[in-house]
């Protein structure tokens, strides 16, 4: 049986529709520089876009739970400086110090005790895509394909908003969360492999369409 949406809900759902528009003028999102690696022994990917002042702005995950962590910082001179913008009450920190190294960024995430970071740019091309609704996200946002690519993803509630029909999915570990547009979008088939998302809960919520 399908359900309102709750206020939470309704925002994600309107902010959508705001960002779909923005999207299919551009379809094409800009490109950031990504990286794949480790930290210690932990394997991640990473996002960062440089401003022409130096100043970064970016997200990083750890393979193992997917989930986003918001990162900022400057070049000075050779050098990154990374922060982990995890609570904006919290004076930022400094996370990880970086300089690039051949095709990629080598450095230290800084804490308790220096762990390495090795970061290497991803070749796009070399990435195995199972899922066909990914498959333009190659060009569109690497990173975020890499985040979603592979999740297992288990059914939540069923609603209905402004005459759409809503079947929301979550990927338990990362609490990831979507959801898809089942009925009542007309041009289903223009965007069904067209994604956005959303906060929801701490994480980003892809939307997926399907005629």
């Amino acid at each position: 049986m399908d359900v309102i949406a709750t206020t939470q809900e309704r925002r994600v759902i309107v902010r959508f529709w705001l960002g779909l528009g923005c999207l299919l003028l551009a379809m094409v999102a800009q490109a950031s520089e990504v990286y794949q690696g480790k930290v210690g022994r932990m394997p991640v990917v990473m996002t960062l876009d440089t401003s022409s002042n130096g100043t970064v702005s970016g997200r990083y995950f750890y393979r193992k739970y997917r989930k986003d962590i918001p990162l900022s910082g400057k070049w000075e001179g050779k050098t990154l400086q990374l922060s982990e913008l995890w609570d904006n009450s919290e004076p930022e920190k400094i996370a990880m110090i970086l300089e690039r190294s051949g095709n990629g960024l080598q450095g230290t995430w800084v804490g308790k005790k220096p762990i390495s970071v090795i970061l290497k740019v991803v070749d796009s091309c070399a990435i195995d895509i199972q899922d066909p609704v990914l498959f333009s996200w190659r060009k569109r946002d690497l990173y975020e394909l890499m985040r979603l690519e592979g999740l297992s993803l288990k059914p939540d509630k069923r609603e209905s908003f402004q005459g759409y029909s809503l079947q929301w999915l979550q990927e338990p570990q990362s609490k990831i969360t979507y959801f898809r547009i089942t009925s009542g979008y007309l041009l289903s088939s223009l965007v069904n492999s067209i994604m956005c998302w959303q906060s929801v809960s701490g994480a980003r919520s892809p939307v997926i369409f399907s005629v």
